[in-house]
């Protein structure tokens, strides 16, 4: 399968390629460093970091945000107050329905050696290329998958050898705030995880999420 490249992968391909990744999503759970082992570069979605309990320093090598969260009214407000938190080697800005030009001065607090893009226009054909269909409208949960399973796309892309989710989930909630907001993207994020078991492809899903994406799924039809 020829796959569509954003530029922004020459940087995220350094890092994962060839390796198993370790990938953190913000599902409501305890995780802590040391449930992440060392020799497997840690990527991040969204704020996912700030979840991590400090039993120990575990710095991420790549944190992929998407630009949506510098304007979300809901969970995205108490979470841009939380940013200056977060530190990651490499940073990746996914543009969604903000500007990035706008989201990289909200994103501004949060630590990092190295920034990519990835525009809404590269976002929108490299998932069209990798799925093998097109898009049935370029932004919103009804249409796109969420940023933990675009990442998981993402690292796949860009050679990564086994990728590893925890804290992926298709119910309400985020590790690091205390209020429930409802999760989005639902129903994309099971079409996402169909595709990739009935290709077959390097990821390890939990049983719990499997399970809860065929009974999403049934639910359906």
């Amino acid at each position: 399968m020829k796959i569509y490249e954003p530029s922004a992968f020459d940087s995220i391909r350094r890092i994962v390629s060839e390796k198993t990744v370790s990938l953190l999503g913000s599902a409501p759970g305890n995780y802590f460093a040391d449930d992440f082992p060392i020799e497997y570069p840690l990527v991040c979605a969204n704020a996912a970091a700030l979840g991590i309990r400090r039993d120990r320093e575990r710095t991420p090598e790549i944190t992929i945000i998407n630009t949506a969260l510098a304007s979300s009214p809901n969970y995205g407000k108490p979470t841009r107050e939380l940013l200056n938190r977060i530190t990651t080697k490499l940073l990746v800005i996914v543009e969604s329905g903000t500007p990035i030009d706008r989201a990289t001065k909200i994103f501004e607090p949060i630590a990092r050696n190295v920034t990519e893009t990835i525009t809404l226009d590269e976002r929108c054909k490299f998932l069209e290329v990798f799925l093998e269909k097109p898009l049935t409208g370029r932004g919103g949960g009804q249409h796109v998958p969420s940023t933990g399973f675009f990442t998981i796309l993402v690292l796949l892309a860009c050679g990564a050898k086994k990728v590893k989710p925890t804290g992926l989930s298709l119910s309400d909630g985020h590790s690091y705030l205390d209020k429930v907001y409802a999760r989005d993207h639902i129903q994309r994020d099971c079409d996402v995880l169909n595709f990739i078991k009935t290709k077959g492809l390097p990821v390890e899903f939990s049983p719990t999420l499997i399970s809860s994406a065929i009974l999403i799924s049934q639910d359906r039809f």
